[in-house]
């Protein structure tokens, strides 16, 4: 996949979009259907990407869940790999490949974009897991 501008949504929950809010604390959550939904997605080497939204040079992981950041220390590239047979992709970690973004439930609040190991099942990986990165235009 090349580098490029992207609105990265989830299989789950309607197909919402990864976003966050248009405050700009030092870091905030991602979640499902904010405002900012535009990703710059960068590619470093082979499938291995630095991501980055509204602004926010950095991604990283802060207690369990993924978050927009300024702070480069906490910064965390990713590995974007297709899912031929869901026509998706899975988000996980560089460092640790088993730990992948995923839809936390959301009891009525917006869902939170958390990092869960990797769930094998009949339907590998689930729904919570996939993921669809389309290409923004201007």
């Amino acid at each position: 996949m090349p580098s490029g501008m992207f609105r990265i949504s989830s299989l789950t929950d309607g197909t919402q979009p990864a976003s966050i809010n248009p405050t700009r604390p030092a870091l905030q959550k991602v979640y499902l259907g904010g405002p900012i939904i535009e990703w710059a997605v960068r590619r470093m080497d082979a499938n291995v990407y630095s991501l980055s939204i509204g602004g926010y040079p950095h991604t990283s992981v802060v207690d369990g869940n993924l978050a927009a950041t300024v702070f480069e220390e906490q910064d965390v590239d990713w590995l974007i790999e297709r899912q031929e047979f869901q026509d998706a992709f899975t988000i996980a970690s560089s460092s640790d490949p088993s730990i992948v973004w995923t839809v936390a439930s959301s009891n009525g609040s917006p869902a939170a974009v958390s990092l869960k190991p990797l769930v094998s099942t009949a339907s590998i990986p689930p729904r919570s897991q996939l993921w669809r990165l389309d290409p923004m235009w201007d």
